[in-house]
Formats: C-alpha cells, sequence, structure tokens
C-alpha cells in the first residue's frame, strides 16, 4: 500500500469519492432510475458539510462521485492519508444519516498540475455524458422487458450517436433531460461585494457565497474553460 505523506502540501489534488457498490445501494434504496433527484441532493449536501470544514475550491459531482479540487497550502500540512480518509467519511456518515441506511464511500488522490486541472474536469463531465447515454438506455431496455443480461448484450459495442438515435426513435430526448443529469453539478465559492454603514461611512467589504450549479456550462467550450478558470484563480 502507497501512502501519500511524502507529497508536498504545495501539491494541487482532486480528492475522487465514490460510492462502494452503489449498484447494489440502489436496488436497496428503491431509488428512480436511471436518475433519483434525492441522491443528488444527498451529495450535494454532503459536499457543503465538506466546504463547511475544509477549504476545497470546488466540488464537481454526478452519478454517485464527488470530486474536490483542493489548491495549497493544503489541510494537514499536506498528510493526504489523513484526507484521503477523512473526507470520505465525512461523506459517507452525511449520505448514511440522510438515506438512514449505510452508504459507504472510498477515494483516490489524483495531483494534478494547472493545466492538468481543466483536463481532468473536462474527462470528469465527460464521462458524466456517457453515462447519462448508458444509464438512460440501458433501464429503457429493463423498462421494456429486457433481462439485465440481454440490455447488456444489446448496448454492447453501440456507438453514443447510435444510443441517442434508438432512445430518440423511443420517445426519449437525452438534450431535453435535465442538466443536472447530463453536465453534472458544480459547487464553488463566489467573492461578493456588500456595503453597510458604519460611523455614517459605507464600508465595502467581500464575502465568499457557496454557489450550486445545476447547469454548468461545457468544460471543454471556451466558455467552460474561461468559467473555470474564474473560479480556481479567484
Amino acid at each position: 500500500m502507497i501512502l501519500f505523506s511524502n507529497i508536498s502540501f504545495q501539491h494541487k489534488i482532486f480528492i475522487r469519492v465514490d460510492g462502494v457498490n452503489f449498484s447494489k445501494k440502489v436496488e436497496e434504496l428503491k431509488l428512480k432510475k436511471p436518475y433519483d433527484e434525492r441522491l443528488i441532493n444527498a451529495l450535494i449536501e454532503a459536499s457543503l458539510y465538506v466546504f463547511k470544514y475544509f477549504n476545497p475550491r470546488l466540488a464537481f459531482i454526478f452519478s454517485d462521485e464527488i470530486n474536490f479540487l483542493f489548491l495549497p497550502p493544503l489541510p494537514f500540512k499536506g498528510r493526504l492519508e489523513k484526507l484521503n480518509s477523512i473526507i470520505p467519511s465525512i461523506v459517507s456518515s452525511k449520505v448514511s444519516l440522510i438515506f438512514k441506511k449505510e452508504l459507504p464511500f472510498d477515494s483516490k488522490i489524483i495531483c494534478v498540475n494547472d493545466d492538468e486541472i481543466y483536463s481532468y474536469l473536462i474527462e470528469r463531465q465527460n464521462e458524466a455524458w456517457r453515462n447519462h447515454i448508458n444509464s438512460y438506455a440501458f433501464y429503457k431496455l429493463l423498462e421494456e422487458g429486457y433481462s439485465r443480461k440481454e440490455a447488456a448484450n444489446i448496448l454492447k459495442g453501440k456507438k453514443y450517436k447510435d444510443l441517442h438515435e434508438m432512445l430518440f426513435q423511443k420517445g426519449i430526448n437525452l438534450a431535453k433531460t435535465p442538466a443536472w443529469q447530463r453536465r453534472g453539478v458544480l459547487i464553488y465559492k463566489k467573492k461578493e461585494e456588500y456595503e453597510k454603514k458604519l460611523n455614517g461611512k459605507i464600508i465595502k467589504y467581500f464575502r465568499n457565497r457557496v454557489i450550486i450549479d445545476r447547469n454548468p456550462p461545457l468544460f471543454s467550450s471556451n466558455n467552460g474553460v474561461k468559467f473555470l478558470r474564474e473560479i480556481i484563480s479567484s
């Protein structure tokens, strides 16, 4: 086993938190398929709890996955083995309390440089889109009476444009599904200016407000990269 305690606290890292055996848990919880808003809301609430006690620059959420971006100086003086245990523990405890059922989460550390921050977020958002198409196609076939094995065989090797067309023919327009299903949810802090009167004078000050964005831009677009740069460099 490799511990990350020797990595400098000046590194930039993502902590990717994932549900353990979550497909089975989805069945036990009787969550709506392919998406249930109760789950994304629980992950958002768990992420906000992490924001309350730590200082991630952002969190990107889709499916049963949360990606926290931490910039230096890292918490616990860079003792990443602590972050790699405490962050998923917080998420697990919060989501378990919400659903009143034990729901374990694990995590991994991904060290990134400046450019890799953006490529990583683009890749995870692309994965959210792939998961979106596959999930709708798979559960639509189950709804039509196919077994899980039969549905998997039908979908095997099909290109995404073919799946998109298949679903469209079955009355599902993926472009009209909620944005959080297609592009994930982004949580970040935004610095906002306020004013107050003190001793007869107007004093301006700034305060960070946590933003929950259920309709984030396409990260791979020019506007998306600009949007991320503003968040990360703020």
